[in-house]
């Protein structure tokens, strides 16, 4: 039974207090309340792209492709609500990531 409530709380999601988007536990600093993504100061699309791989290092995750993925699809829907726009340049270094 305490496994199962430990698995349901680590697959909800968790709303930040600065972009008020949800995400999923690993992907929040649940000391500054924040996602990963608002942690950056004064982020630009580029600066996400170029972080994305410390991020998967320091994450101690083994699944290289899977993390990539996500990292994007959870960064592209971050920039949305922030209204910030990839470059030509950086959209060719997302298609060299996938």
């Amino acid at each position: 039974m305490y496994r199962a409530i430990i698995e349901i709380q680590q697959s909800c999601p968790i709303w930040c207090t600065q972009c008020t988007l949800y995400y999923p536990k690993k992907w929040y600093d649940a000391t500054l309340h924040r996602c990963l993504f608002c942690t950056f100061p004064s982020p630009t699309y580029h600066y996400l792209l170029k972080e994305l791989e410390w991020q998967f290092i320091t994450s101690g995750e083994s699944d290289r492709i899977e993390y990539v993925q996500e990292y994007l699809r959870l960064m592209k829907n971050w920039c949305r609500h922030h209204h910030i726009e990839p470059s030509k340049e950086d959209r060719q270094i997302e298609k060299d990531m996938i």
